[in-house]
């Protein structure tokens, strides 16, 4: 549907009063323009670029409307005014224009005025009761109350909505952390997995070259000697955990007679069990206390099980449960001490932990 607007074209100069066709608005209405040309001394005054204010006084105030607000049209030298309901007051209203112009519209100069009329319409705040359109008016009030609440309760539930995203957000943000968290454990955990196992391949690589050299030490000793005492040689090497290992290297050796062999083997691993065996040795979890020796390699606790008859010149071999072994929290090595052997670990174990332990006499 197409507005309905009443219009009011006034000729305005900007040095004296012009005389103009009186017109009148009413209180209240919304769909009133003045149109206004403006000359100066009958020619045409270009307000292009220019920042025009309507200034209007009326009985209870003064007011304005702005071109760079957009309440005022400006073309040419006209200015179209959308007389807001706010501009006028019942009674005499005078409106003039003041043009702002140059390169900032730092210069200011004002129009001549023009007057008109505003009178109160017959249906207003005093008469409205009185009229036979009340009830529809106090319907038309309940139905914009009733658009009131409606706002206020889908504000309510937008208040909620963002109360319960909030919500969802921190729960997020701590599932988000407890994930770095523990990728930061499994990553520290992995490093020491590795460190294990580095550790673990280094000590048989050095295993597999303390052969090679035992195996050319005795070559060379073969070649030299020309005969020696089984004895003697089982008695050389006797000290080594993994006598089985000496015993099958020496069938490597054209110069050994099958029965040579087996009375070599079988003297070694009686030498192996000679040496010092513990099995079943436990480990009470308040016995481990705080180390720094190895602090450096990441293990930080130290204990030492119980084994009767050891000592420090010994050497002393360690083997854990497969669990406990291979889990990386304790070292590779150990050390032999007065009747007890001294272990490392990262962390203190919170169990009973369970060992066995040869020491080579």
């Amino acid at each position: 549907m197409s507005e309905i607007k009443k219009s009011f074209p006034v000729m305005l100069d900007m040095k004296r009063s012009a005389s103009n066709r009186e017109f009148e608005l009413v209180e209240g209405d919304t769909g009133n323009e003045i149109t206004v040309t403006l000359k100066d001394d009958g020619q045409a005054v270009d307000l292009t670029g220019c920042r025009v204010l309507a200034v209007f006084s009326k009985s209870n105030g003064t007011s304005s409307q702005d071109s760079e607000a957009g309440s005022l049209i400006v073309s040419g030298n006209t200015v179209t005014i959308p007389v807001y309901a706010a501009s006028v007051a019942p009674g005499l209203v005078e409106c003039e224009l003041q043009v702002y112009s140059g390169e900032n519209n730092d210069t200011l100069v004002t129009s001549a005025k023009f007057n008109f009329k505003c009178r109160r319409g017959i249906l207003n705040a005093d008469t409205l009761e009185s009229t036979d359109e009340y009830p529809l008016l106090v319907g038309l009030i309940d139905d914009v109350n009733g658009l009131s609440e409606a706002v206020n309760a889908a504000e309510a539930a937008r208040a909620s909505a963002e109360a319960a995203r909030v919500s969802a957000e921190a729960a997020r943000t701590m599932a988000e952390a407890a994930r770095s968290s523990a990728e930061t454990a499994r990553s520290l955990a992995e490093e020491e997995r590795c460190a294990a196992e580095a550790s673990r391949i280094s000590a048989e690589e050095g295993r597999q070259a303390s052969i090679a050299a035992m195996r050319e030490e005795t070559d060379a000793a073969i070649a030299e000697l020309g005969e020696f005492s089984l004895e003697q040689l089982a008695a050389a090497y006797s000290h080594s955990q993994q006598a089985h290992d000496y015993a099958d290297a020496w069938h490597t050796h054209s110069s050994f007679s099958h029965g040579q062999e087996s009375r070599l083997e079988a003297l070694l691993l009686a030498k192996q069990d000679a040496d010092m065996v513990f099995t079943g040795v436990t480990i009470d979890p308040r016995n481990w206390v705080s180390d720094t020796t190895y602090e450096s390699l990441g293990f930080t606790k130290s204990c030492v099980a119980a084994c009767p008859g050891i000592v420090p010149s010994m050497t002393v071999y360690v083997e854990f449960r497969p669990a406990e072994q291979y889990g990386g929290n304790f070292a590779a090595f150990c050390e032999a001490v007065t009747d007890g052997v001294r272990l490392y670990a990262r962390q203190a174990p919170e169990s009973t932990v369970t060992i066995s332990a040869r020491a080579v006499v």
